[in-house]
């Protein structure tokens, strides 16, 4: 990466407070029937499928939740891995753009590309497949109409990476959700611990 630069790259947890500065989402008629639409995203006894058959999580759900991030960033890519069941979330800097539509291929991280705006590091995602779960917009399910903005800085002591998120979804939403998120540096001592989940151990369904 050039050196004018900085460097994400570490393990990055979120903490209590991580999530700052939401609001309720603005939603469309069809955002708000959705909602009221029984909650297909759980089983009788309240857990989400993706716990209970081990399915990956999806950005950007999985980027606020307990376990940390772990951010490799070179001049060609910067790759985020979720420590839990997930499949890693490639953000392309290699000055790519998006495929055209009818190329896109719609995965749960969805695809994303990356540039730096001063210090501060914006990607843009596209192309999200609607996937069980929490999508963008609470827990309705992410769909092709589902747009994602990104603004991620260091804090000055390098300690802290600040993020800003913009949902846009013009199916679900009739303004952009915005809100922010920071996450704290682990100690060099840290390491990635693997993650297994056998989605035929019942346990997985219970609390």
């Amino acid at each position: 990466m050039a050196a004018e630069h900085p460097n994400l790259s570490g393990f990055w947890e979120p903490r209590d407070g991580s999530i700052q500065n939401r609001t309720t989402p603005s939603f469309t008629a069809a955002g708000e029937a959705e909602l009221k639409k029984p909650n297909k995203l759980n089983d009788p006894n309240g857990v989400d499928p993706v716990n209970i058959y081990c399915l990956p999580l999806g950005q950007p759900w999985d980027l606020y939740q307990s376990a940390p991030l772990d951010i490799v960033q070179d001049a060609r890519e910067t790759t985020v891995v979720y420590e839990n069941h997930s499949v890693p979330w490639h953000i392309y800097t290699d000055g790519r753009p998006h495929p055209d539509r009818a190329h896109l291929k719609t995965t749960v991280n969805g695809h994303s590309i990356g540039a730096w705006e001063g210090d501060e590091f914006v990607v843009d995602s596209v192309g999200f497949s609607s996937h069980p779960g929490h999508g963008a917009v609470t827990v309705i399910p992410n769909n092709q109409t589902t747009h994602v903005i990104e603004r991620f800085k260091l804090s000055p002591d390098g300690q802290e990476l600040h993020g800003h998120f913009i949902i846009e979804d013009a199916q679900w939403l009739t303004k952009p959700d915005q809100f922010d998120v920071v996450w704290y540096r682990n100690p060099p001592s840290e390491y990635a611990v693997p993650n297994v989940c056998d989605a035929r151990n019942e346990a997985n369904a219970h609390y």
